[in-house]
């Protein structure tokens, strides 16, 4: 009896432990979720056959927490939700409300033509914080080249009680997993079955720092992937890139059926070229001129092509399509180039290349020179030819050659190359108002700045508000506003001229001017305020600025001191700001480079201290004096 009575006792000091220790992290600011517990199994019957199911119990603290409050079940062809349900209790275990499948909304996921993928959603509308949410769903799945990745920690301020994932192998085939930032799992072994089991406890939650948006430098991730798969029928191997490449090549097979009586008129047009090089630009100027992305989706279509005598005719078709359909118009020319398969997106994660798996989300084309290489983005109506921009460029991508799958990586556009070039003439009146002269160039990814070349294909109307809407010039009154010719390439220019009238260009204290000239540089950078750093620093896209800046002041006008050149040379970057002042005219002329790179948190406060620095000098203010 005593025995039971101690159990009792010690369980109960368990309880009260806990519940203490639950109200503590409600009051802390570092979470927006606390999840209790949080179970997946992802159970492999064989190629044909998986099945996912997840259980987790959370306790959502405030309006952020809509990672685990929301719900979102994707299914398609290969894909089906056999079961949903969802509970919200109050903190004291009063139930809130129930859900079962039937309660889940339905939505189609995409805007294309054809898409047959859908998404079951609940987003509980409860809002008084905190409560509690348990949830239950299971997904069968008849494709097996898609395998689940497991994130205990999903993202910023999640602290996580327990969570673990689990894989049951019931196939003859096995899989294949990586892990990182955690412990390798614990196996065990029935008869043919394999388990293994990540099981991770007690992590605190993090926050992203500056800088640092990966999120395997913050938390535990666990990769898993197929070593033999099918899709629809269609059978690969993806223990290598090259063999994922052959199943790739099995999917476009016979699709190039073009007619030659459908290219009579793009034969006049390739007539005139005297190189390969002028030929490929010609048959892409075609691909743009006479053709339209549309999003289709169906079935193995998510990854296989419609045919090339289709796009022709119809003149749409999604990456897949408009890439194949552009690689068959440049072999009827004797022109090589291969599909590419890449992760699209300005801050995509990068590819593992030691770690094959289908993690692609956009197709594009490769086209091999003698002497360079040329990059074609088949969706956009409006890029430059070769130029790939921050959707595409230097990342691994997967090009799909005779002989299978090749990883290359895309083309790195340098600083120097990505370059933002500024002439502004700024003539000072007495009263603090000013007539002012901008010439801007945006040459390489800097054309993208602000979605600066989106202006091409714009109306005159959001043409003309564009430089008030994302520049803070003040009160200032826009006269014209004109764009320059773009000039194609793989490095592409564009830019502007404009004149504005400003009503408060100087601010004006008894017989002082005080001018911000900062407003027209625009460095892009964030202020750092932390004082401390555990995870690497990340500058993804490294750029240039050159600026001439001019100042023209009435005679009665002038500048109070004698503005210094400061100079700033670092691993990080370089600045540079001096003055040239004449009788009447102040020019400040200033170059800023900030370089791409991922550098050891030990070179955080040099890092700090450069942007900091460049903000501050930016920053700085000219005085005039009116001597009258």
């Amino acid at each position: 009896m005593r025995l039971i009575i101690t159990a009792a006792l010690y369980i109960s000091s368990l309880f009260s432990a806990f519940a203490q220790n639950i109200d503590e992290e409600l009051d802390s600011k570092d979470s927006n979720i606390i999840v209790l517990n949080d179970q997946t199994i992802f159970r492999i019957e064989s190629k044909d056959r998986s099945l996912l199911s997840r259980r987790y119990e959370v306790i959502i603290k405030n309006k952020y927490a809509t990672d685990y409050k929301n719900i979102y079940l994707h299914y398609d062809k290969f894909r089906t939700v056999v079961a949903a349900e969802a509970e919200l209790t109050n903190m004291d275990g009063s139930v809130i409300e129930k859900f079962k499948i039937k309660d889940f909304n339905d939505y189609s996921t995409g805007g294309g033509v054809a898409e047959d993928s859908r998404v079951k959603v609940l987003e509980p509308s409860h809002s008084k914080y905190p409560f509690k949410i348990s949830v239950y769903y299971e997904i069968e799945k008849t494709e097996s080249l898609f395998y689940p990745t497991w994130y205990p920690q999903s993202d910023e301020k999640i602290l996580v009680k327990s969570s673990e994932f689990i894989v049951i192998d019931n196939s003859t085939d096995g899989f294949r997993y990586k892990v990182s930032n955690f412990q390798d799992p614990s196996i065990s072994t029935e008869g043919n079955t394999k388990t293994y089991k990540w099981k991770a406890q007690n992590l605190e939650p993090f926050k992203f720092e500056n800088y640092s948006y990966t999120l395997s430098d913050y938390a535990p991730v666990v990769y898993t992937g197929p070593k033999l798969f099918q899709m629809d029928g269609y059978e690969g191997n993806m223990s290598n890139w090259k063999d994922y490449g052959k199943w790739i090549l099995k999917l476009n097979e016979g699709k190039n059926d073009l007619d030659p009586a459908q290219l009579n008129d793009l034969d006049k047009l390739v007539a005139t070229a005297k190189t390969k090089q002028e030929r490929t630009k010609i048959i892409y100027d075609y691909l743009q001129s006479n053709t339209r992305y549309v999003s289709i989706q169906l079935g193995i279509g998510g990854h296989q092509p419609f045919s090339s005598s289709f796009v022709h005719e119809k003149k749409y078709g999604d990456c897949k399509a408009l890439s194949f359909y552009t690689q068959s118009l440049l072999e009827n020319y004797g022109i090589k180039s291969y599909y590419t398969i890449i992760k699209a997106g300005a801050y995509a994660s990068e590819v593992d290349k030691s770690f094959p798996r289908d993690n692609f989300n956009h197709v594009i084309l490769t086209v091999p020179f003698e002497s360079d290489t040329t990059f074609l983005e088949c969706t956009s109506q409006t890029n430059p030819y070769g130029y790939l921009g921050d959707f595409t460029s230097n990342r691994y991508a997967v090009m799909v050659t005779e002989e299978g799958g090749k990883l290359i990586r895309t083309k790195k556009y340098l600083p120097g190359e990505n370059r933002k070039e500024s002439t502004i003439k700024v003539n000072l009146l007495n009263n603090g108002q000013a007539n002012i002269q901008i010439a801007r160039t945006y040459t390489g990814m800097e054309i993208d700045s602000k979605n600066f070349h989106s202006l091409y294909i714009k109306g005159e109307n959001e043409v003309n508000k564009w430089l008030l809407d994302k520049s803070d010039l003040g009160d200032v009154k826009l006269n014209s506003f004109n764009l320059n010719p773009v000039k194609e390439g793989v490095v592409p220019q564009a830019g502007f001229t404009s004149t504005l009238e400003s009503q408060k260009e100087a601010k004006i204290i008894g017989k002082r001017l005080f001018i911000s000239p900062e407003k027209y540089f625009d460095s892009d950078l964030r202020k750092i305020s932390e004082s401390n750093r555990e995870k690497p620093i990340t500058v993804k896209y490294g750029y240039s600025q050159y600026d001439t800046l001019t100042y023209k002041v009435p005679e009665n006008v002038y500048i109070e001191g004698t503005p210094k050149t400061y100079q700033l040379d670092t691993k990080f970057g370089s600045y540079k700001k001096e003055f040239n002042l004449e009788q009447g005219e102040v020019t400040i002329i200033r170059k800023f480079i900030f370089n791409d790179g991922r550098y050891p948190a030990t070179d955080f406060e040099e890092f700090k201290d450069f942007v900091n620095s460049v903000l501050k000098a930016d920053r700085d203010k000219l005085v005039f004096l009116n001597k009258t």
